[in-house]
């Protein structure tokens, strides 16, 4: 007969520690649940689903029998000539995706709205988490304990900034998560081939988005010719459309020059920042984005692929090389927006969080810091976080505020990397095989 184990003092059990596991999952929900509550009361106190309208607009019209564009159009001019000086009034939003989605719209509209509304909120939802899930594991076991403390209330600071972009309803959320899920295949396995079908699907609703086929060049093997490939499939679809709906097509891009004309919605990036400036001056945004673009795109990229080139092959260095790959990659985007921002932001508290490290580590060896490693860094990150969202509120203008902390936090990031690497060639370590990397 067997003898069973004896359980001493120290023999770890279950039930030794689960009211400590209890406590913390506990802790978790309450936070959640505290999210949750705080979201439902600023929906029902507040504005919330601004982009929604719209789509619903086009789908009624599609259902008709009509245009999805037409209304949008007839609304745009409508606010031209009551604001024929470019005052800061908002323009109203119109449906300005590629006719390739109409085929959808028509499917949409035979499903009642008191069914739709509910499973469109659902699937924003389940987009948004999937965001999350691929910003957690970026990090590492150790960054992990901390982050899914913070996890819950990313909603409140898209791109570390105060922001309801949550409660918009933007189509994005949708569109992000299953690109962000198909992502995590990519880069843990080097299976990209979802990740490629739901780029193509967002780029017939954003176009700006094909800029996230940079991601799997930047992190994965011989990933160029399945990009290429994917880019030229995309363009090929959009170049096709107006022989399918030429009626349609042509307002498409009529509502398209109307937008850029009259609202100047660039974005927050360096090129929505630069064609905002030229509105404001009332001088033409075109070709001076178009160029600007050009530059702004070569110049990261190959910044961005001269230092994949170089890092060395290992676990560590692929490790801090993730998230800024993923960052670039959005803000390789002419265009980017409120909403395109909420999937970098655990990826940029990353990037921050790995930057300050070694450079406090640094000041620490000059004199200036004399306090514990982990306290510092702590408040370092807290008090840069509060600064900006302080400036933010003062200054009123959430786009500048927004550019600087990307900048600022890619820069961060890059120093991460380097010193990374760097640190490593000094140790003398052997950079491993990509085979060896996967398999760690």
């Amino acid at each position: 007969m067997t003898k069973e184990p004896r359980l001493t003092e120290n023999t770890p059990t279950f039930s030794r520690f689960a009211p400590l596991a209890t406590k913390h999952n506990l802790g978790l929900v309450a936070c959640w649940l505290t999210v949750l509550a705080s979201l439902l009361v600023m929906a029902v106190t507040g504005p919330k689903g601004v982009d929604v309208p719209q789509c619903w607009t086009a789908i009624q019209a599609v259902h008709l029998g009509g245009s999805p564009y037409r209304d949008g159009i007839a609304a745009l001019q409508t606010f031209i000539q009551q604001h024929p000086q470019h005052d800061h009034m908002r323009a109203p939003l119109i449906y300005w995706y590629s006719p390739i989605t109409i085929p959808l719209l028509k499917v949409l509209g035979w499903i009642p709205v008191g069914i739709l509304l509910p499973l469109y909120v659902l699937a924003l939802a389940a987009g948004y988490l999937m965001q999350l899930r691929a910003g957690y594991l970026m990090a590492n076991k150790e960054e992990q304990r901390w982050l899914v403390w913070l996890l819950p209330f990313v909603a409140f600071f898209p791109g570390l900034l105060t922001d309801m972009t949550i409660l918009s309803g933007n189509i994005a959320f949708l569109l992000y998560g299953p690109i962000l899920w198909a992502a995590i295949t990519g880069w843990k396995r080097e299976r990209w081939f979802w990740f490629y079908v739901a780029v193509v699907v967002a780029s017939f609703f954003k176009n700006p988005m094909l800029t996230l086929l940079a991601f799997p060049v930047l992190v994965g093997r011989r990933q160029w010719v399945p990009a290429i490939a994917t880019a030229v499939i995309s363009l090929v679809l959009f170049a096709i459309q107006p022989l399918i709906w030429p009626g349609p097509y042509q307002e498409y891009i009529a509502a398209i020059r109307m937008v850029f004309a009259w609202t100047c919605d660039y974005g927050i990036g360096p090129i929505g920042l630069l064609g905002k400036t030229l509105w404001d001056m009332h001088l033409p945004c075109s070709p001076a984005t178009t160029i600007a673009f050009l530059f702004w795109a070569l110049g990261l990229g190959t910044l961005l692929l001269v230092i994949r080139h170089r890092l060395p092959r290992t676990p560590i260095c692929r490790e801090m090389w993730l998230p800024l790959a993923l960052l670039g990659a959005l803000i390789l985007s002419p265009r980017i927006k409120e909403y395109d921002i909420m999937p970098l932001t655990v990826p940029m508290l990353l990037l921050a969080v790995r930057g300050l490290r070694p450079l406090l580590r640094k000041l620490d060896g000059v004199g200036f810091v004399q306090i514990h490693p982990g306290w510092a860094l702590a408040g370092a990150s807290i008090a840069g976080f509060a600064v900006s969202n302080i400036i933010d509120a003062l200054y009123g203008d959430w786009v500048p505020i927004e550019l600087i902390v990307l900048l600022a936090v890619f820069a961060l990031g890059l120093y991460a990397v380097l010193e990374s690497a760097r640190d490593l060639s000094t140790q003398g370590q052997k950079p491993l095989t990509i085979e060896e990397c996967e398999a760690v």
